[in-house]
């Protein structure tokens, strides 16, 4: 119901593996291909795999080594039982597996996740292929992965699924459909982020420089970025007229230019002698020094991003890297950098952070000094000790007094 629905599983079953690896070295975890394998009587539900779907009025499963009588006993459970529970295909009211042709429209989604990020979007490929819908009623509320989940039935319904060995074959196909997805859909390249780090590397390495310059870098960031992926025809054309267009002004009488630093910097001038200092690192060559003012540039887009994401504001245009070539591009595009925050909107947001912070602390210690006062029996004051054995007990500056847990 969120992003992270595909990497947590991911590491869960990295967690399980290394798990079992420890009991049979090399032993990896299969996957079950549910498009392929739809049968609740052939594989994977054999005596000899993982046994057969549940008997009698509780859906016990009795057959293979994960039936209670074989020694299968569930110690971790959201109910009272300790054995297994399989209720294949629901023959009471029959529904299937899903379809090859369900599965490929989330597939062919274009883009991971979208707003607002969990299982009401009717987009994205996260969500398409965990499979939540918008639907109400009947058995079209639940896609692929969730469908999944329902057609076994039984403990794999609850948040005790994992005690079904099906629930490891289940997530190893989804994790390799997440795998076959992003190998489908290469990454995306960020045309502001490439304009600040080509502007931010040749003016460090050249002060005063040409479009040529400027569009060798433009294809060195490309190819860092992309590692031999494809890209659209025109691509490094559209980074460069956007350093031109945002982050250069023109020098002297000729077609030469450098970078604009108040464009870089729009509201903090201050802020300017940041990539100045990082050019000075006299035992760094010039081309170490033009890294670290290109990384400087580039986080201080992240933050400012991350700020206006706090605010709710557009996110940035970005380009899709196909695997195929396309139609060359024009010359001339749209701009891609968002609107500037003004940073000191992210240092108010970080005092008012600390405020709150420091304002639940100290209502923390008041509420522990209260029950600790409340819990202290009355006693008659002892003897107060002699002076000299009285020590002042000094506060160290800048810690606080352990206080213990909060219950």
């Amino acid at each position: 119901m969120a992003p992270s629905f595909l990497p947590w599983h991911r590491r869960f079953l990295l967690e399980f593996e290394r798990a079992l690896q420890r009991e049979a070295p090399g032993v990896t975890v299969p996957y079950w291909d549910w498009t392929a394998a739809r049968s609740p009587v052939g594989s994977p539900w054999t005596d000899d795999l993982l046994g057969g779907t549940g008997r009698g009025t509780e859906r016990q499963v009795a057959t293979g080594p994960f039936a209670r009588a074989n020694g299968w006993i569930v110690r971790e459970n959201i109910t009272d039982d300790d054995f297994l529970v399989r209720d294949l295909g629901r023959p009471s009211n029959p529904f299937p597996l899903p379809s090859q042709d369900e599965l490929a429209l989330a597939m062919r989604e274009s883009v991971y996740d979208v707003e607002p990020w969990n299982s009401t979007v009717s987009s994205g490929f996260r969500n398409g292929l965990e499979g939540w819908t918008g639907a109400r009623t009947g058995d079209g509320r639940w896609r692929n992965h969730n469908r999944v989940h329902r057609w076994v039935g039984g403990t794999m319904l609850g948040g005790a699924s994992v005690n079904d060995p099906v629930f490891w074959l289940h997530h190893s196909f989804v994790d390799l459909l997440w795998s076959r997805w992003r190998k489908a859909h290469p990454p995306m390249v960020d045309v502001a982020l490439g304009a600040v780090d080509t502007v931010a590397v040749v003016y460090v390495m050249r002060g005063a420089f040409a479009r040529h310059h400027l569009l060798a870098e433009a294809r060195r960031h490309l190819a860092y970025a992309l590692r031999g992926r494809p890209h659209q025809p025109g691509l490094d054309e559209q980074i460069v007229q956007t350093v031109v267009d945002d982050y250069t002004r023109p020098v002297g009488r000729g077609l030469m230019m450098t970078a604009d630093l108040r464009a870089l910097y729009p509201r903090d001038t201050e802020d300017q002698a940041v990539l100045r200092a990082l050019t000075r690192k006299g035992s760094a060559t010039p081309y170490e020094r033009a890294r670290l003012a290109a990384g400087a540039l580039a986080a201080r887009v992240r933050a400012l991003r991350r700020a206006d994401r706090l605010n709710s504001r557009p996110r940035p245009h970005t380009v899709t890297v196909p695997t195929t070539l396309s139609p060359r591009l024009g010359r001339r595009v749209g701009r891609d950098l968002e609107p500037t925050t003004d940073v000191a909107a992210v240092e108010l947001t970080s005092r008012t952070l600390e405020a709150a912070v420091a304002e639940m602390a100290a209502r923390l210690q008041a509420g522990i000094r209260e029950r600790a006062a409340a819990r202290r029996p009355s006693l008659k004051p002892a003897a107060a000790p002699p002076p000299s054995a009285q020590q002042p007990v000094q506060p160290v500056p800048g810690r606080t007094p352990p206080t213990g847990g909060i219950g």
